[in-house]
């Protein structure tokens, strides 16, 4: 009876629509900012199959070596390595990240086209470098435009999403390459069915750019807020810029006014960073070498102690993908409401402790299927992890970045982030083959409570 009443009054009428109607443009707004979302998921079909099929097309395709492969696979860090830093430049002096993210798409889809034809393994060099340089120039945009289409409260969140719809389309690349190569290999026509992959992939790619163009609307000002103020001084610092500004400043009266000139260059850009940002950039160095150490370890402990198939090792993975995909829907409210360094700091905990019984399982287990079992649950809880730290951390660097060179900023975390699993993955080998796979688990674990430590110090 009472909303009866009310309906009846004019002016509650009146009121009540303009609030439902508000409540409606309010969510088609919030829905239309992020319905570009779709396009990096399908962007993610196509280049995270094609990422892991590289390697393989060297060594059943091309015919490389293991020296070769080893080489493919390390141009595949490195290329991206050096991409963030120069990405990152080019996004903060873009005015729209829409015409950087439609390019980038399409650049992208080129090498995939010539991987396909070619047969040449310096050839696949030069393309697996061009392409992990491309390939990591829209994932940059993407986290600066978030930054701009919404507020900073909802970085977090808006990081969760974004992140649980691209591994989602990483999932769904890698089930259905896998699905469409056993489809040519009972054929006999594997080698032919993975060049035609790429050649599916680069058009996915081009859809993508397509479905990028439609769907991104930029906003004329950002929604972040205004400049952000400068952090307050580091209480705990790895790097103190004076006394390495003194240390340097030493050497360059040593090698002569023109290495002064250029060292003075560097050093001055890394002054414009807050203290807290450096401190950050250390210490997930250290961290991701830890997840680099421990993660290349578990492939090599399945391939060759288990000597289990490539199929049980591949679903180790889609384990890992498949948790962190679940743990996005909820770890961007965790990281709102807990800050991010104390989600890292959670996570890498966890996640130490995850890789420290795996060192155990591998001392315990010698039978292949208990032990994908066994390392496949571990892995999950290792995914959920990283789905929390991974969030955290661009939200960190995104916070503590100056406003004007956010892209910068996300762009040299991203590339710390392939730079130190690319070395804690090189390690990672050197240990394996010298002390055991046990010793290889057991220092990864190490490096992450380290970095959790330094986390719940900063």
């Amino acid at each position: 009876m009472g909303s009866h009443f009310l309906l009846e009054v004019p002016y509650a009428r009146k009121s009540l629509e303009g609030w439902v109607s508000k409540v409606a443009t309010t969510t088609k707004r919030a829905v239309d900012k992020r319905r570009w979302y779709y396009s990096f998921g399908l962007f993610s079909v196509a280049t995270t199959s094609s990422d892991n099929l590289i390697v393989i097309f060297a060594a059943l395709v091309i015919g490389a070596s293991a020296i070769g492969v080893s080489i493919i696979d390390a141009v595949g860090y490195l290329g991206p390595v050096a991409a963030y830093l120069l990405w990152g430049r080019v996004v903060d002096r873009s005015p729209t990240q829409r015409k950087i993210i439609i390019f980038t798409f399409v650049l992208t889809a080129l090498p995939l086209i010539f991987v396909a034809i070619t047969r040449n393994f310096q050839v696949l060099l030069i393309l697996t470098l061009f392409w992990g340089f491309m390939m990591v120039a829209p994932l940059t945009s993407s986290s600066v435009l978030i930054t701009k289409l919404f507020h900073r409260q909802d970085w977090a969140v808006e990081y969760s999403l974004f992140n649980r719809i691209t591994t989602f389309g990483s999932i769904s690349g890698i089930l259905l390459a896998v699905l469409w190569l056993a489809l040519l290999d009972i054929m006999g026509r594997e080698s032919l069915g993975m060049s035609l992959w790429f050649v599916i992939a680069a058009v996915v790619v081009v859809l993508a750019a397509f479905m990028a163009s439609r769907l991104i609307r930029e906003p004329e000002v950002a929604s972040s807020e205004a400049p952000i103020q400068p952090p307050p001084k580091e209480r705990f610092i790895w790097l103190r810029p004076s006394l390495w500004l003194r240390i340097l400043s030493l050497l360059y009266q040593r090698a002569g006014e023109g290495v002064k000139k250029f060292k003075s260059l560097r050093v001055s850009r890394v002054e414009r960073y807050p203290d807290q940002l450096i401190n950050h950039y250390i210490t997930a160095s250290i961290m991701f070498s830890g997840f680099g150490l421990a993660s290349t370890a578990l492939i090599l402990f399945l391939s060759r102690e288990l000597k289990v198939s490539s199929a049980a090792t591949m679903s180790v993975i889609l384990v890992f993908l498949v948790a962190a995909n679940i743990s996005y829907r909820y770890v961007g409210q965790l990281v709102s409401e807990i800050s991010p360094v104390r989600t890292i700091f959670i996570g890498c905990v966890l996640r130490a402790g995850v890789f420290a019984v795996m060192g155990i399982v591998g001392t315990l287990i010698s039978s292949p299927l208990l032990g994908v079992v066994s390392l496949s649950a571990l892995n999950a809880v290792s995914g959920a992890c990283w789905a929390a730290i991974a969030v955290s951390g661009l939200t960190r660097t995104a916070g503590l970045a100056p406003l004007h060179r956010r892209g910068e900023a996300l762009g040299v975390y991203n590339a710390i982030a392939n730079g130190g699993a690319l070395a804690g993955a090189l390690v990672a080998g050197i240990i394996s083959h010298t002390l055991g796979y046990t010793a290889a688990f057991s220092i990864g674990a190490l490096i992450v409570m380290l970095s959790a430590w330094a986390y719940l110090k900063l």
